[in-house]
């Protein structure tokens, strides 16, 4: 049965239930019913892709929907498909940008287009680069730029001349492009580095500080810590939200902010090289929250708790200075955990809250933090668990692995009279231990117990040559008591602890570090690649009949290319002017062909010659002596002069119909 009548040049496989057909050379598409869902007005075979086609009339080309609904008008140099509903446009060698219902969202004025979202494009003239509003469709940051990245938080980093600078959402520069790196750190805060210099901006483009700061930080509690000089004699100060310089660089020492508060210190050196060090705290607003002679100590804020030390004795401060806890404690071991902080006083050990109220007693022979709601003590020659409220959970009677496994090795303050350097080790039978002097085994086979009747801890050992031994232990100092044995134990090669304070900040916090490593998502400007031509190998005419001409005349074309036209900085910079003559091919159709120049003048001008002419709307096309259409060569001389000191120009088209 014939379905479809014998009325096509020709016709195509049907495919979901559609097929091309070709009628008098035009192409388009009929359905398994035989009607004209695309009638044939379009010069190649027309192939869907997400419901769109690319079809062309005369060499310009458009897109269609399924329903053969001209989504995209013919009347484009190139048209590609879409992507995420956006799709790339050429008109007289410029690039746009159309949306999914076909309306020209970027004009055909650039060189290249990079999509960064539904609000912006990034595009570029020559080889600099802008940013154009597609929803407010006006070009907002002007093509000038090496590069622009995407806006955050309204504001985009640009790039002129290999420096950076800031835009806002209206397209000015609130950061000058003078500058290695800059970045916005805070909702009204900049910063900008020279030089490995740091200084502050406003979003509101005012400038704050120089580049004066070899180091700046991150923000804690609304400040942030800066420093000048090289780290070995950097001095530390502080600055505000604001940018503005709250504390002087003048510590040796400082710490991020912590509960509206933070730690700063001198350092000072005597005449015998001896290091004294004094620390303090600074609240938020630059204020010392304590006199500088007050405490002997002063500890590291912990949950609003400062540790600190007064006649050799420790307690308690607040963030606003005030005492909590009076200085009777003898530990200065201050760490929360659970809730509770680890005391000592009078040689036993208990726990404090929050709010400093003793929850547990001191009267254990030692304690360990918390962790997890319990801790592990030794009290009475007993060694076990306890929970937060001090009830035990679990006991035995202290061994030589319990003190191992809460103290590591048995290794003292080196400020006790006679430490007790004890070394552990194990083999398949029993727990060894033995006293080393200067590396050599003094006393072995070591035994820990308790004498419940003089509430004090005994090692039971054999010494070298003597017979059995007890010596009495301090079980909280770690520390030989009995008179018997005189000399003082140390091991050869023990290093004495050296504390050193913890300035509360690394390279992760530096924000000057992080400048330099601030990749942005780069948004790459595109131009896709052109179709091949289809070779015509039709004969170009240097004359005819009636020759092309431009619509409404020599006048109209002075104008379009007046209005157009930009004379070049560069030519202008050097006082470059002259005629650049050139020569196209007007087609058929009335489009510009192809284009050359038969006499320049400089790179640029001709540059700029070829750009107008490439942008030059459809000439009424020239015919030959029949009437019919035929492709013609057309002269175009264009003159850049320069008047007087200005930059003005005064190109001067005038069309020629001969060759020269």
């Amino acid at each position: 049965k014939e379905v479809i009548k014998c009325q096509y040049d020709k016709v195509g496989n049907f495919q979901n239930g559609f097929a091309n057909v070709c009628l008098n050379g035009k192409y388009g598409i009929i359905n398994t019913k035989g009607e004209e869902i695309v009638p044939c007005e379009f010069d190649d075979e027309i192939e869907f892709s997400n419901n769109h086609a690319l079809v062309s009339i005369d060499n310009r080309w458009g897109i269609i929907d399924r329903s053969g609904k001209i989504v995209v008008p013919c009347e484009y140099d190139e048209v590609w498909e879409f992507k995420d509903n956006w799709a790339m446009v050429e008109k007289y060698d410029k690039i746009g940008l159309v949306d999914i219902t076909g309306n020209e969202v970027v004009p055909c004025e650039y060189d290249g287009i990079g999509i960064i979202d539904d609000n912006w494009a990034l595009v570029q003239l020559y080889d600099k680069k802008g940013l154009f509003s597609i929803t407010n469709r006006t070009e907002v940051v002007p093509c000038k730029y090496n590069y622009v990245y995407p806006f955050s938080d309204d504001i985009a980093k640009v790039i002129r001349e290999s420096k950076y600078g800031l835009i806002n959402t209206n397209g000015e520069e609130i950061v000058p492009c003078e500058f290695d790196a800059a970045k916005k750190i805070t909702d009204n805060l900049i910063i900008v580095q020279l030089n490995k210099k740091n200084g502050f901006y406003d979003t509101a483009g005012h400038k704050i500080s120089e580049c004066i700061y070899d180091q700046v930080y991150n923000f804690h509690d609304g400040v942030a810590l800066v420093a000048k000089g090289n780290w070995s004699e950097s001095k530390y100060g502080y600055i505000n939200s604001n940018g503005m310089e709250i504390v002087p660089c003048q510590y040796d020492f400082a710490t991020n902010a912590n509960n509206g508060i933070a730690k700063i210190g001198f350092k000072k050196t005597d005449n015998e090289g001896v290091i004294t060090e004094r620390y303090n705290f600074i609240n938020t607003q630059g204020n010392i929250i304590v006199p500088w002679d007050k405490y002997e100590y002063l500890g590291d804020n912990v949950e609003g708790f400062i540790p600190v030390k007064s006649n050799s004795k420790y307690g308690f401060i607040n963030t606003q200075g005030e005492e909590v806890v009076p200085c009777k404690y003898e530990s200065d071991n201050f760490d929360f955990e659970d809730g509770l902080v680890c005391v000592k006083n009078n040689g036993k050990w208990g726990f404090l809250n929050s709010r400093g109220e003793e929850v547990i007693p001191c009267t254990l022979d030692y304690a360990y933090s918390f962790d997890n709601g319990t801790a592990s003590v030794i009290s009475k020659g007993k060694f076990g668990t306890i929970d937060t409220k001090g009830n035990f959970i679990s006991s035995h009677n202290i061994t030589l692995d319990d003190v191992r496994w809460l103290f590591g090795s048995w290794r003292t303050d080196p400020n006790v009279k006679k430490p007790l350097f004890l070394y552990i080790k194990y083999n398949d039978k029993k727990t060894v231990a033995s006293f080393f002097d200067n590396k050599k085994e003094i006393i072995k086979d070591v035994e820990l117990l308790y004498d419940d009747t003089k509430d004090c801890y005994i090692l039971r050992c054999t010494k070298k040559g003597h017979k059995d031994t007890n010596f009495i232990v301090d079980m909280d100092k770690m520390e030989l008591i009995d008179k018997d044995l005189n000399s003082t134990l140390q091991m050869n090669g023990i290093e004495l602890p050296i504390i050193k304070y913890n300035i509360g900040y690394g390279y992760e916090d530096r924000l000057d570090d992080k400048l330099q490593n601030d990749y942005e998502r780069e948004v790459y400007v595109t131009r896709p690649m052109h179709r091949t031509p289809k070779p015509t190998g039709e004969e170009i005419f240097k004359s005819a009949a009636t020759m092309p001409s431009f619509p409404g005349g020599d006048g109209e074309i002075m104008k379009y290319i007046n209005k157009i036209i930009r004379y070049p900085q560069s030519a202008q910079d050097n006082g470059i002017q002259g005629k650049v003559i050139l020569q196209f091919v007007v087609e058929k159709d009335g489009s510009i062909g192809e284009i050359i120049v038969i006499r320049g003048v400089d790179r640029d001008l001709d540059s700029e010659a070829v750009r107008v002419c490439k942008k030059l709307p459809r000439f009424n096309p020239g015919r030959n002596a029949v009437g019919d259409r035929v492709r013609v060569w057309y002269t175009l001389p264009i003159t850049f002069m320069l008047q007087g000191d200005c930059d003005d120009y005064e190109p001067s088209p005038e069309p020629y119909n001969e060759i020269y």
